[in-house]
């Protein structure tokens, strides 16, 4: 997103506002201190692996945003749609099941 201004972190910030964060896995970098409540604040790596476990999986599963194969589509809102089913698949039908 740019360099570690505070302002770029401000505008992070803004950003996920709509998700409704209430925790915030973070490395020692200054903003972080300065912007966000302490008791929403880890400082720390150690729920990293598990995090980029799930992105390589999002990754390799969603090959159609990778390449240009026949399951490639142009439009935007196809992607959202594609993106939106697979992680609904992925994060909450393996709960129930």
């Amino acid at each position: 997103m740019g360099n570690r201004a505070d302002y770029v972190f401000l505008a992070l910030q803004a950003l996920l506002e709509p998700f409704d964060m209430t925790r915030y896995d973070t490395d020692q970098w200054g903003a972080y201190r300065r912007h966000l409540p302490p008791e929403q604040h880890i400082i720390g790596k150690l729920p990293m692996p598990k995090i980029e476990r799930q992105h390589l999986t999002w990754r390799t599963r969603l090959k159609r945003l990778a390449r240009q194969t026949l399951y490639f589509s142009r439009s935007a809102a196809m992607h959202d749609a594609v993106i939106g089913l697979f992680i609904n698949q992925y994060a909450f039908a393996r709960v129930s099941s």
